[in-house]
């Protein structure tokens, strides 16, 4: 119990030092009406860590665990630096749209019809309308990549030829939309959601809620009772 109590100021202090000093990107690359590639990288600014590594920190994080050890077995973890922060780049190739995924978890989805992309996302699946949660990302951003001209895509976003840039910090918790056309050869009709996009997302969401301190529980003479950490969910 000793340890539990010990641990307490550590946590906060923890959280507090990572305030504004996260960074999250999530890039998508459609390949084919059959096919896409999905890349995040996670990191954390060097001055917030501290001296410590990137695997010390997450570990922190993870209340002892790896909070990213849930990642499915074709998801490639590498390290990430750059000047100002340090992380992880963790990455799924060659992905096949799969309607279990889209089933279980929603949120994210690709159809291809009639020779265009339609892309849906939801950002309040990426725990951004969370305002704590929020708060520890200096920047947090979703691309998708078409195979064509992107059309058009929901307010906020930035269109740059084929491809469409969504900042998650200036329109929290807002449908993200994009119509692209198709320059290669695909199948019409719906495409389910991207697994790989998804389990990354989830990957997001599960470190935003590990970050996230746990109120304090009240008894009923009026007493506080220290939080404890917080546990990231399952991603499976």
């Amino acid at each position: 119990m000793k340890k539990v109590f010990t641990a307490v100021p550590l946590l906060f202090a923890l959280l507090l030092a990572l305030t504004g000093c996260v960074k999250l990107n999530v890039d998508l690359v459609v390949n084919s009406a059959e096919s896409a590639d999905s890349s995040m990288v996670i990191a954390v600014s060097k001055e917030a860590l501290g001296g410590r590594s990137v695997e010390e920190m997450f570990a922190l994080v993870g209340n002892g665990s790896d909070p990213f050890a849930g990642m499915p077995a074709a998801t490639a973890r590498a390290d990430y630096e750059d000047a100002e922060y340090a992380g992880y780049r963790f990455t799924m190739a060659d992905q096949v749209p799969n309607a279990e995924f889209s089933r279980a978890t929603g949120g994210w989805s690709l159809d291809h019809l009639d020779g265009r992309f339609y892309f849906t996302a939801d950002g309040a699946a990426l725990g951004m309308q969370d305002q704590q949660a929020r708060a520890l990302y200096s920047e947090a951003r979703v691309s998708v990549t078409f195979p064509g001209q992107v059309l058009e895509a929901s307010p906020g976003a930035v269109i740059e030829g084929n491809k469409v840039n969504f900042n998650l910090l200036d329109n929290p918790g807002t449908r993200m939309t994009a119509v692209a056309e198709d320059s290669a050869t695909g199948i019409s009709g719906p495409l389910w959601l991207l697994a790989g996009a998804i389990i990354l997302a989830g990957g997001i969401f599960a470190l935003a809620l590990a970050l996230r301190p746990a109120k304090p529980a009240t008894h009923a003479g009026g007493e506080h009772q220290p939080p404890t950490a917080a546990q990231p969910p399952s991603l499976r």
